[in-house]
């Protein structure tokens, strides 16, 4: 009798303990999986490292938007919060607004933002015109999605994609991502990766010149990012 209550009362704590969370996980590990309630903290603390990382490192930069749509608006916003006073947040609606901007001699942009659900938008054209401009060739794309199936030009040539509906934290990962993805390395690593000489391929700034090359997306919580180079 004890024995078959000690059981019950343990299968009872293991069913309580047991949530459905979506985690990052990549395609190809299958679908999301069921995890403990004690890693749920584990997710809080790497989402309040990746903010205060991001607070620190948005400052002084500059982030351009294409979109139409007002929740994609307010969903990035969302991302900065109070940081919207440290940086240059630019929204355009069209993409003549985005080359006039990119094209004007004295604006400069760290990040360009593309939100595939841009009415009537042609990406992949966007895309290979950036990579082919003259000051921008090498800038970082970050995508916004509602469709999980991107196409070859948008998965070799862009940086990281978060899927709508947007996640605050998804975002500001994303931009981190793009302007010092050192910052998302544990500390021990960011401190061996600076120890480090510059590998070939850094820019003036120290950081690494954009390669391209495709990899899975992953899927999280409200939405997904997957770095895609």
């Amino acid at each position: 009798g004890a024995s078959t209550a000690s059981i019950a009362s343990s299968a009872s704590r293991e069913a309580i303990s047991v949530a459905v969370e979506r985690r990052p996980v990549a395609i190809s590990d299958g679908p999301p999986r069921l995890v403990s309630q004690s890693r749920k903290g584990t997710s809080t603390k790497h989402e309040a490292v990746v903010a205060r990382a991001f607070f620190r490192t948005i400052v002084g930069k500059s982030v351009l938007v294409l979109t139409d749509k007002t929740n994609t608006k307010k969903g990035v916003m969302k991302a900065a919060q109070s940081a919207l006073s440290e940086f240059e947040l630019n929204f355009v609606k069209s993409t003549t607004d985005l080359w006039q901007r990119l094209n004007a001699p004295k604006e400069s942009y760290h990040v360009v933002v593309l939100d595939l659900n841009k009415s009537e938008l042609h990406a992949d054209q966007i895309v290979r015109t950036l990579r082919g401009h003259s000051r921008y060739g090498k800038v970082p794309i970050l995508v916004l999605s509602g469709d999980r199936e991107l196409s070859e030009v948008v998965r070799a040539s862009c940086s990281f994609v978060v899927f709508h509906p947007l996640a605050a934290s998804m975002l500001r990962e994303g931009l981190l991502w793009c302007l010092d993805r050192q910052a998302l390395l544990p500390k021990k690593e960011r401190q061996a990766s600076c120890d480090r000489s510059p590998a070939s391929g850094a820019d003036d700034s120290g950081r690494m010149a954009l390669t391209f090359s495709p990899s899975l997306p992953a899927f999280g919580l409200r939405g997904a990012r997957a770095p895609l180079q």
